[in-house]
Formats: C-alpha cells, structure tokens, sequence
C-alpha cells in the first residue's frame, strides 16, 4: 500500500500537471484578450490545490495587475463568459470563489495545432520562393573589331560610341575625371546621406562646415593641416566629424 506522504506527492504532481494545462489552454485560447489573460493567471496562482477553488479579493487583483476596479471586474466577466472559470459568491458583498474548468482544453489545443501548421506550411512557401531561380536566355555573342567601335551580332554589324555609364557617373566623388567639369549634378552619398544634388562637393562641405560652427578662417586652417587645396568626399567627412568631437569636447570643458 502506498504511503500517505506518497500520495500527497503524486497529488501534488496531478495538481501542477491541471494547473499548466489550463493556463496553456487559457493562453493559447485566441479569443481572449491579453488582459484576461494575465487575470487568468494571477487568480490562478491563489487556486488551492485540494479543493481547484481560489477566492482572491478584486481589490489584491486591482494591486497585483496594477489596474482599475473596473478593468479587474471586466476581466473576471468575460473569463466566466469565455467558459474557463465559473464565478459564485454568497452576497454582493463576499469575495468571488473561482473555479477552472477544463471544457475547452482539447479544442483549443486542437485549434493551435493547425495554427501552428499553417504557420509552417507558409513559411516552407516562403523559402522555397526565394529559393526559386528565374532562368534566363543564354546571351549571344558579340565580337568587337580591335578599335572597339563596331559589334556583330548575327551578322549585323551597327556603330557603338563607347560610352561611360551614366548610373555610375552619379556615385563617383567629385575630381574623377569623368564627372569634374561636366557639368552633371550629383548626389554626395556618404555619413550624410543626403538627396539633394549639388554641382559642386567642396562647396556642400564648407557648407556643413559652416552649419557645425566652423569659420571660413578654421576651415581653411583644417585644409592646409590636411595636406589639402580642397576637400575630397571621404577626407571631409572625416574631418567634419573630428570637428564636431573638438566643439563638444570644448562646451563641455567650458
């Protein structure tokens, strides 16, 4: 025969086992809002374990969840209405006895599983789309003579003028050679990142220069210490930024 001690164990194993299912089922139950949730929980942490019953005051509910009388009430309402406890007290006065019930729990562990199924049934679509490779047609062939001016492709021959690409010219620093005196607005990409165009870069810089707290006179100084007759786009950032550290550096030694 077993023990009294053992039998206490083995029920206290029973109980614990109750008490995480239903609060698995209560969690994983969609049609419950988060606050009820957690209500849930704290009322079931008062449940005594030889009877399934708690009779936690509203007002050490209102303490523990940090919240309203009114929102603890709410709470308590649409858990009994969910079906997951059933509400009884002797007057308006008396404090609330709670019981859980367990009619839901293999419903909603059902309702979870095929959640957790198509969840991962999408989510196999989704690799196997970026695993997709869209094939292409081969490319022809195409033979330049050796002054690079013409090309053949089928038997056509038709002129090329050798052309720099015009994406490229837009993100080369300003003094490359296809991009100084042409003319053509860019974009300095950069710690900055801006939009807005400019014809000229060293003219951007002196600008932010300017807008950081620098003189004309400290901007030429950090030029000739630099080595530099004008800024260049990496140089001046980095001396921008070295600025920047000296005038915080300055104010707060002040």
């Amino acid at each position: 025969m077993t023990d009294k001690s053992e039998q206490t164990a083995a029920e206290k194993r029973k109980f614990t086992t109750w008490k995480m299912d239903i609060l698995d089922g209560i969690m994983s139950d969609i049609r419950l809002k988060e606050g009820v949730k957690i209500f849930a929980f704290h009322v079931m942490q008062h449940v005594s374990s030889t009877s399934k019953k708690g009779w936690p005051g509203l007002d050490r509910l209102c303490g523990i969840m940090d919240c309203s009388l009114r929102t603890v009430k709410r709470h308590s309402k649409e858990l009994e209405e969910s079906g997951w406890i059933k509400r009884s007290r002797k007057d308006r006065n008396s404090t609330y006895n709670y019981e859980f019930t367990d009619t839901y729990i293999e419903a909603v562990k059902e309702a979870t599983e095929h959640r957790i199924t198509d969840a991962m049934i999408k989510a196999e679509d989704r690799r196997l789309k970026q695993s997709e490779v869209t094939p292409t047609a081969p490319r022809k062939p195409i033979r330049g003579d050796n002054q690079g001016n013409s090309e053949v492709t089928n038997g056509v021959i038709s002129e090329v003028t050798a052309v720099s690409p015009k994406h490229l010219l837009t993100e080369l620093p300003y003094g490359t050679p296809e991009l100084e005196g042409s003319g053509i607005e860019t974009s300095v990409v950069g710690v900055c990142s801006t939009n807005q165009p400019y014809r000229d870069v060293e003219n951007y810089i002196n600008k932010r220069m300017i807008e950081a707290g620098a003189s004309p006179e400290e901007i030429r100084a950090m030029l000739s210490k630099a080595g530099l007759e004008k800024w260049g786009t990496v140089d001046a950032f980095s001396h921008l930024q070295t600025f920047k550290e000296g005038m915080i550096h300055e104010a707060a030694t002040a």
